[in-house]
Parts: C-alpha cells; sequence; structure tokens
C-alpha cells in the first residue's frame, strides 16, 4: 500500500515537470512568432502550442490564448485611362501663332430666321455647350427645328447647336448653354488648302511629352461647311511627322464629305504609329475643286472647325480606354496573439506545490508511518480472570 502511494507520487511529480517544459516550449513559440513575416505559415504551429496547453490553465484560456486567423485583405484597385499627352479644347491658344480663330459661332446665328433662313454654314457653339448640362441641370434635346421670327412657325431643317446660346432640353423647356471656344478656319473661294504646321507650342503646358508608347489614339471633333449636300472636296487630312521637317510628314487620316452625314459636330477617332518620339501633329484643310471662283454656286467660303482635339498613348480600340474599376481580394495569414501564458502565474503554482504541498505531503505521510508502527508492537489485550484463591490470572489474549 505504501509502495503505490509513493510512485502516485512520482507520478505526480513528473506530470508537474511536463507541464512546465511544454509551457516554455509555448512561450519560445511566441517568442518566434513576433519575429515572422505575416506572410508567412504560422497557423500549424501556434495551433499545436495551443494543444500543448494543459487542463491546469483552463479556466485561464479567455485572458491567456492565442488565435492564428486567415485575414481578408480588400484591396481596391481602379483602373484608370491615362492623361492625354496633348489635350486642346480652345479655352487658351493651342496652336502656333493662333492658325486657327478661337470662337463661340455666336456669329453664325441667323437673326432674324425666316422661313427662306439656311442652315447655319458653321457651328453655332462648341462641343460643350451640346454635351453638358444646362442651366435647369438637363441637357440639349438635339436635333431641333428653331422658331421663326414670326413666333408661329419652325424651320423646315434641323439644328445640332446651341442657338443663341439656348436649346430646348427634354421637359420641353429651353435652357441655357454652357458657352465655350472651338478653333476655326475659313477657304473663300480663292482658296484650295491651308495646313497647321508646327501646330505644338514648345512653350504651352500640352506640349507633348516623350515618354509615351508607339501607337497612340488621336481623337477630336470636326466640321465642315457642305452646302446642299455639294462635294466640292472638301477634306481634313491629319498628318504627323518629325518636327521641322516638313518633307517627312505622312497622313495618317482623311476625312471627307461622306463623313459628314449631317450639320453637325462629327466625332474623328484615328488609332496610328509614330516613328518618332519628337514629332509634329499637323492639320491640312482641304477644298479640292477647281475655278470656284467663276462658279457662282461654288463661289461661296468654306468653314472648317475643331474642337476638343486629345492625344493618347494607347490604341483607340483598347477597352481599357474607359474607367473601369476592379475588386481584388487576398488573403493572408497572420497571428492574433492574446496576453501569454504568465510565467508568474505558472511559477506560483509550482512554488505553493513544492513550497507547501510537499512539506504537507511529507508530513502526512511520515504521521501514517508513525501509525503504523505504533500499532504494530503496542496492538491491544483481552484479560480474563478466574477466580481462584490466589487471584492468579488464568488467561490472555491478544485481538
Amino acid at each position: 500500500m505504501m509502495l503505490k502511494f509513493v510512485t502516485l507520487l512520482v507520478i505526480g511529480f513528473l506530470q508537474i515537470f511536463h507541464v512546465h517544459n511544454h509551457l516554455a516550449k509555448a512561450d519560445t513559440v511566441f517568442s518566434r512568432a513576433q519575429a515572422i513575416d505575416p506572410r508567412t505559415d504560422i497557423d500549424e504551429r501556434a495551433i499545436t502550442t495551443q494543444s500543448f496547453l494543459p487542463s491546469l490553465l483552463t479556466e485561464q484560456s479567455t485572458e491567456e490564448s492565442v488565435a492564428a486567423t486567415e485575414t481578408t485583405v480588400n484591396v481596391d484597385t481602379t483602373d484608370r485611362p491615362r492623361p492625354p499627352i496633348f489635350q486642346c479644347d480652345f479655352t487658351t491658344p493651342c496652336f502656333a501663332e493662333n492658325q486657327l480663330d478661337r470662337t463661340d459661332g455666336s456669329e453664325f446665328n441667323l437673326v432674324p430666321l425666316s422661313d427662306i433662313s439656311p442652315p447655319p454654314v458653321a457651328p453655332t457653339s462648341d462641343v460643350s455647350s451640346i454635351t453638358n448640362p444646362t442651366n435647369n441641370s438637363l441637357p440639349c434635346e438635339l436635333p431641333y427645328q428653331p422658331q421663326l421670327e414670326n413666333g408661329i412657325n419652325f424651320t423646315d431643317w434641323n439644328m445640332w447647336f446651341c442657338y443663341n446660346n439656348e436649346c430646348p432640353t427634354q421637359n420641353g423647356t429651353q435652357g441655357t448653354c454652357e458657352s465655350g471656344l472651338y478653333g476655326l478656319i475659313s477657304l473663300n473661294s480663292s482658296e484650295s488648302s491651308k495646313t497647321i504646321i508646327d501646330s505644338i507650342n514648345s512653350t504651352d503646358s500640352n506640349t507633348i511629352r516623350e515618354d509615351f508608347s508607339a501607337v497612340q489614339c488621336l481623337r477630336f471633333n470636326y466640321y465642315f461647311t457642305v452646302y446642299d449636300g455639294e462635294d466640292w472636296g472638301q477634306a481634313i487630312q491629319v498628318w504627323i511627322g518629325p518636327n521641322n521637317e516638313i518633307d517627312n510628314q505622312y497622313s495618317i487620316e482623311n476625312f471627307t464629305v461622306a463623313d459628314m452625314n449631317e450639320n453637325k459636330w462629327q466625332n474623328g477617332e484615328v488609332t496610328f504609329t509614330s516613328t518618332s518620339s519628337n514629332y509634329t501633329l499637323a492639320f491640312s484643310f482641304l477644298v479640292t475643286k477647281e475655278n470656284r471662283t467663276d462658279d457662282s454656286e461654288s463661289n461661296k467660303t468654306i468653314y472648317f472647325a475643331l474642337d476638343n482635339i486629345e492625344l493618347y498613348d494607347f490604341n483607340c480600340s483598347d477597352p481599357n480606354k474607359q474607367d473601369t474599376t476592379t475588386t481584388t481580394t487576398t488573403k493572408q495569414p497572420s497571428v492574433t496573439e492574446g496576453p501569454r501564458p504568465s510565467k508568474s502565474k505558472v511559477g506560483l503554482i509550482l512554488g505553493l506545490i513544492f513550497g507547501l504541498g510537499l512539506p504537507s505531503i511529507l508530513l502526512i505521510i511520515g504521521f501514517v508511518y508513525w501509525k503504523r508502527k505504533h500499532q504494530d508492537h503496542s496492538g491491544e489485550y483481552d484479560m480474563s480472570y478466574t477466580p481462584n484463591d490466589g487471584n492468579e490470572i488464568s488467561h490472555v489474549s491478544r485481538d
């Protein structure tokens, strides 16, 4: 019996040392986990360490725990087109020597309007006037037929611009347009062409940058006069070439009467490949019909207009040229560390066990041992007396 008790006591002490050893290992893992990059895989080690904690500390698990968690990080990325490497809306002069006149088109308003008034021969407003909302926050309702001076009838042709800085809107009311400027050039009956060369002002902020890709996209709005649908060879040619080298320029696009399907602003777009990192963007305005001065029908001025010229360093058909927003979700392991297992508490437990428990156990063992030995030597006796004359003891028995 005594041997069993001592054996159990020794096993108990070994368990205490085993627990203390694992707690020391757990603290080492915590220290190493702090130095590990959050992206490294420490989940398994943290969980394994957690499994070593004995039931002795279960009541402290809320305060002293380590949880290995996987943190989801949402990274929102927005892809937007690169800014234009050249831009001109004629708010300020864009071309050298003011080769294009800047105007709001008001000089082409027909006043007064009568039933014999022709359509305007040039834009009566810039592009922004018809694309931006009017003063009533509604866009222009295009096309429309302007009302004649008599206030009753309307023109028999369509208007695609603001007229007298106004236009009808979707709710049926007249809205005031947000007026802007565009570039204008004209060819009278004795002129066959004009070309804007060295058109980029090197002192202007719109100067073409050198850090661009070879494939580029040119966008702009254009207009030229077409009288009664007559084709007199009106055209706009777009050229590029090395700076100050007129002979090496080459055409990248040609817009003709066939492209002017209505008396309105048209959209021009061309993708091209530049052979030089420093070049000139040029426009040529043409009327190829000969002897126009001798023909009363063609002896008229042709107006050419440009607006919103933008040059980008990507292909015009690139789907990423429009604003797109994408969300990228990434996951990375991380360690959420609660309070570490307290060394002081473990030390306190062991101190109590060894300082108070062990002497008490030894005292109990000593007392039990002494008790057993005392019983073995003293015992209890039953004495029986038989009456006789000598009062002698006749029988003694031990239990």
